[in-house]
């Protein structure tokens, strides 16, 4: 396929219809906000060449075009990928030549339909952006064949180094917790949406042994054939995997078998990374760090992490590293968004102090932020029925309902504010998200390019005050300090003063 067939069949424009006008979405960046959008957009083909002639939309983006020429168009009908183009200015002869041919379009029954007036030469020229398209022929060609060229990989999602091992991963991490009966039981669906978060550029994916019981690691195995070597693949070990009491845990016992099941489901040798998933209040962190530290050695494991683990643990197990000479957790994945930013105050200075680099979970609240979630409203979603006492939690609601208007101000999705927000802090490494629908992973995708100025940033602090949690993160790691009644309390004889 040529590259202008590849253009025809991605645009949907046939041979026959050489001068025909189409709509088609673009991405484009906001000259004074910085904010991206993506709007409608006016093409044309005039004499073999593709001119983006109109928006249906305000003509203050028309300025924008100008001002910035790259953008992002979103082709579809058969070819799936966003191709980073630029808007190339014509010469005055030229520009008149092709509005010519627009407004002869008009006299055509089907254009003259969803047009409601007539413009005419000179109310065209005056505001129309009028520019070329030109797309890069290895970004077409690779279109042609149905998948996302690496350059748009490398201009839609920037990368950071996991800590300091050295690993340089995307801001955006694949959470695969959705994938399988607890959340998307489609294992077809769940391996589409991995492949277009790849082709997207994120090349971090996180999951874990108790997904689904193991059956989110055995989609993700699936779905990474033929392109393992590309992902910093991660997993954890902790929680249950069954009723016998010796698996589950952070047990040498236990992490040199569990290792070897999910290797197995994921059809991997190795893991780039292996994360405790809780604390384990009956195991010493030094036989876990021991454990950890022979799949090393072995080569099953890259770098090893924690996961939930309060600032007093994180330091704990750093200074037991250091002295018995093993392996330390080179990474942290704690709860953080807008509405629980505790970790703040402790967990991420230490995680910057010992190097380690940070996966954030739940940036969207664990769904709170996606703003379908409002005061005064029945709960209804896939998730609410479990978490009832979370989503009516009157504070984070208060929290919501002082952010939905801000994002709108901003210009933004509930959802993209959240994700923007999490990723802005510079002790964050990466923020999982975590899709169970193709719908659900496009959103977020949209939202990868979004910076937030700093009157929002600063807005969003006094909504939600840095270090503070708007209320109780429910699914959070509790220590056995705060838990467990007996810890909280002396004996009744041994209460009083005199």
């Amino acid at each position: 396929m040529t590259v202008d067939a590849a253009v025809l069949r991605a645009l949907d424009i046939g041979p026959d219809s050489a001068a025909a006008e189409r709509t088609i979405d673009i991405t484009t960046v906001g000259a004074r906000s910085g904010v991206p959008r993506r709007i409608e957009v006016w093409f044309h083909q005039v004499h073999g060449r593709w001119y983006l002639t109109g928006l249906p939309g305000p003509r203050n983006w028309y300025a924008n075009l100008r001002a910035q020429p790259r953008f992002v168009v979103h082709l579809k009908h058969g070819v799936t990928a966003d191709l980073p183009a630029t808007a190339a200015p014509v010469d005055d002869a030229t520009r008149r030549q092709v509005i010519t041919a627009v407004l002869d379009l008009q006299n055509r029954p089907e254009i003259a339909a969803r047009v409601s007036t007539r413009q005419d030469f000179d109310d065209w020229y005056a505001h129309s952006p009028l520019v070329e398209i030109v797309f890069d022929d290895e970004q077409l060609r690779a279109a042609s064949r149905g998948r996302a060229p690496d350059t748009v990989k490398g201009r839609s999602m920037k990368y950071r180094t996991l800590g300091r091992t050295g690993i340089k991963v995307s801001p955006y991490c694949l959470g695969a917790m959705m994938f399988g009966a607890m959340g998307n039981p489609d294992h077809d669906e769940s391996i589409r949406i991995v492949h277009k978060a790849l082709d997207a550029g994120i090349n971090f994916v996180d999951t874990a042994d108790v997904y689904s019981g193991g059956e989110s690691e055995e989609i993700v195995g699936k779905a990474l054939k033929g392109r393992r070597d590309d992902v910093v693949l991660a997993s954890k070990v902790h929680y249950p995997m069954g009723d016998d009491p010796n698996h589950q845990g952070n047990s040498r016992r236990w992490i040199t078998t569990a290792v070897e099941n999910s290797l197995r489901r994921l059809q991997t040798d190795h893991l780039d990374l292996y994360q405790v998933h809780r604390p384990d209040p009956a195991v010493d962190v030094e036989e876990t760090l021991s454990a950890l530290s022979g799949l090393i050695r072995s080569g099953k494991v890259r770098a090893i992490g924690a996961s939930s683990f309060p600032a007093s643990e994180i330091v704990e197990a750093q200074w037991v590293a250091e002295r018995r000479g093993l392996e330390r957790f080179r990474t942290e994945q704690p709860p953080y968004s807008i509405i629980n930013r505790g970790i703040e105050r402790e967990v991420l200075p230490v995680c910057r102090r010992y190097g380690m680099g940070t996966l954030v979970w739940s940036p969207l609240g664990q769904g709170l932020l996606t703003g379908r979630f409002r005061k005064g409203q029945p709960l209804d979603t896939h998730r609410s029925g479990g978490m009832p006492q979370h989503f009516g939690d009157e504070r984070k609601l208060d929290v919501v309902e002082q952010l939905i208007p801000l994002a709108e101000k901003a210009g933004l999705p509930m959802t993209h504010l959240a994700m923007a927000f999490a990723i802005a802090h510079p002790g964050v490494t990466s923020a999982i998200i975590g899709p169970r629908t193709m719908a659900q992973l496009d959103d977020l995708l949209a939202g990868a390019m979004v910076t937030l100025e700093d009157e929002v940033l600063d807005r969003i602090d006094e909504i939600a005050p840095p270090g503070t949690d708007a209320g109780p993160n429910d699914v959070a790691y509790t220590p056995a300090a705060v838990s467990d009644v007996n810890l909280r309390r002396r004996d009744a004889a041994d209460r009083s003063a005199a």
